[in-house]
């Protein structure tokens, strides 16, 4: 019995190591292919630009690591070649989609002192012999031993202490007095960003919302009444548009603001990765979209969450509205009676209660 566990286990790791490395070297060709130049190249290259970067230059080994993910193209590590150390880590991508993240590194440097800090540090951004892709170096970060919400939510303040400053990053705009930025609508969670976390003052979030459940809808062919609950809820928070200043709780968002995109400085400072959906928005989607991926029940993380950092009546809902729309963003037939008992039911509970509280 013992032996067929211990065959299993590493039966699965041996799959799971096969996998890793097939897909890794498809990454490689794919970059191989889309910069025209073998990856020894590229790592050569890269190596030179961050040698003439940093201050002090010092002997690097340099390794390619797919972290997954469809906005680039693979990483390069750099280790101290003295101490073995990670030391700065090079993202590969299209220009396009690596652009935005760059001007809000750019931002942070010149605008965001060391104690204020959300990002790691920015070395230096260039492309790949004009093909297209761009590499973006950055000091190297780590997972922390653990995630305390106390933690996070210091970083999410952090955030949103930096609203002020948000009208100087690059590509800002202004719209209705309110810094703009504008972001491809070409994924769910963009399109949340682009209609409703930066609109929620205006009518295009509800009418964005209300379209949002619909295209839904099929998946809650056996719990209609739940359904109907979630769009009496929407409208709901909508018909207080004439007495909230929607606004008046706008802030610097991170947009995909989760545990993978939290990792640690050498100080043990929590700091964000992958900035490329930042804008200025309801601030709490940060928050929302935080809790809708743990994997506890929603109570236990609302608990959590409002123990540490109490929310007016306005701000529950807000937060919780913004909740529900992140988590119906991969909602299937699937998972969806799970998804309900779990998250949406008691996120509803706490939202009508709330309602007929304030209007008693």
């Amino acid at each position: 019995m013992f032996l067929d566990k211990y065959c299993n286990i590493f039966s699965w790791r041996l799959k799971f190591a096969i996998q890793k490395y097939i897909s890794r070297r498809k990454k490689i060709r794919q970059l191989e292919i889309r910069t025209g130049k073998q990856l020894k190249h590229i790592i050569s290259l890269v190596e030179k630009s961050l040698a003439k970067s940093i201050q002090t230059p010092i002997p690097l080994i340099t390794g390619f690591i797919d972290l997954g993910g469809i906005n680039n193209d693979g990483m390069l590590v750099h280790l101290s070649a003295i101490t073995g150390k990670p030391l700065y880590v090079s993202k590969l991508a299209r220009h396009k989609l690596i652009d935005r993240e760059h001007d809000f590194l750019l931002w942070h440097k010149e605008y965001v002192s060391e104690m204020e800090a959300v990002s790691p540090s920015f070395v230096t951004m260039k492309e790949v012999d004009q093909s297209g892709i761009n590499y973006l170096v950055t000091d190297y970060l780590h997972r922390p031993r653990l995630y305390d919400i106390a933690d996070i939510l210091s970083l999410y303040q952090k955030m949103s202490n930096l609203s002020s400053r948000v009208h100087l990053i690059n590509n800002a705009c202004e719209g209705d007095g309110i810094p703009v930025f504008k972001i491809a609508d070409d994924t769910k969670i963009k399109s949340v960003i682009s209609h409703i976390v930066t609109k929620l003052h205006t009518s295009e979030a509800f009418v964005f919302a209300l379209d949002y459940l619909k295209q839904r809808e099929k998946v809650f062919i056996s719990n209609r009444a739940e359904y109907e609950k979630l769009v009496e809820a929407v409208e709901g928070l909508f018909s207080l548009a004439n007495d909230i200043d929607f606004s008046k709780h706008y802030g610097l968002v991170h947009g995909d603001f989760k545990k993978q995109n939290i990792l640690c400085d050498l100080n043990e400072r929590l700091k964000l990765i992958d900035l490329q959906y930042y804008n200025y928005g309801a601030s709490l989607w940060d928050l929302a979209f935080y809790i809708s991926k743990e994997k506890f029940s929603f109570n236990d993380s609302y608990n959590m969450l409002v123990e540490q950092n109490p929310l007016d009546h306005t701000e529950i809902r807000i937060f919780l509205f913004l909740y529900i729309i992140a988590v119906l963003l991969h909602v299937k037939s699937s998972n969806i009676d799970k998804i309900l008992t779990k998250k949406i039911l008691p996120a509803l509970e706490i939202l009508h209660d709330g309602a007929q509280g304030k209007n008693e």
